[in-house]
Order: C-alpha cells, then structure tokens, then sequence
C-alpha cells in the first residue's frame, strides 16, 4: 500500500505540463546603426497582419533622448506570433517623415531585419515568434 502510495505521488510529475495561461514573453530588444546626435527611438509591435503599420499597435514605447549608436528596451507581452517596427525620430516632430514618394527620410528598420527596397514590408516579412526570454535584434536604415 505505500509504494501504491508513492506512485500515486509522482503521477503529476510524470503528466506533460499545462502552458501557464499568464506567461509572458520577455522580450530584449536592441536597435543598433543609429544615426549620430540625440534623438527619440519610437517602437510599435504588431500582433496580425491587418494592424501591421497601422496605428493599431498592441505595445508601444518611445526611447526619450538616445545620444548613442545603440538602444535597448525590454517589455514583456503574451507569447504569440508578432511584427516589431522601430524608427529614429530625429526632429522630435513624434512622426516618421517621408519623402515625396512616401519612403522614410529618417532611419527605420523591423524585425527579421528586413530591408524593404521597392515595396512597403509585409507582415511575412517582419513576423517572428516571441516566447519566453527572448532577443529581437533591428538594424536601422
């Protein structure tokens, strides 16, 4: 009857475990390749592809001041499938500024690096997948 007991005592250590519902992925992200002089750094994560670049951010944070070539910013969101785009605001006027065909004029960069060239980016382009401790690295244009 104890071993019965005992064994009955490791089957919840023996059962695959449930996902914790509240787990957040803590998200490390480093934006290099700034551009001399200080500067706001404005960050927008995405979570679907209909938001993507739209107002419609589901986290968002302005790095106030940055004199350096690099910035890091850390936040924590639900794990999930997400797009994170950043750019330099080096006027202060809070706006990505564009030029007569609408490309930035101030350096911008998103995850997966991509580097649009002859077309806005896609969410494909942009998607990654957040979960637990994670580094998001973005290089600016």
């Amino acid at each position: 009857m104890k071993y019965l007991l005992c064994i009955l005592g490791l089957v919840p250590w023996l059962l695959p475990n449930e996902p914790d519902e509240g787990a957040k992925a803590q998200v490390e992200l480093l934006v290099s390749n700034l551009e001399p002089g200080e500067s706001d750094i404005f960050i927008a994560v995405f979570n679907t592809p209909e938001t993507f670049l739209t107002e419609n951010m589901v986290y968002s944070k302005i790095i106030r001041g940055v004199n350096s070539e690099m910035a890091t910013c850390t936040f924590e969101i639900p794990p999930g499938e997400y797009a994170i785009a950043v750019f330099q605001d080096q006027n202060f006027n809070g706006e990505l500024d564009r030029n007569w065909v609408f490309y930035p004029k101030e350096p911008f960069g998103m995850s997966n690096d991509y580097k649009p060239a002859f077309r806005a980016p896609l969410w494909t382009d942009a998607a990654v997948q957040l979960k637990g401790s994670c580094k998001v690295s973005i290089s600016l244009n």
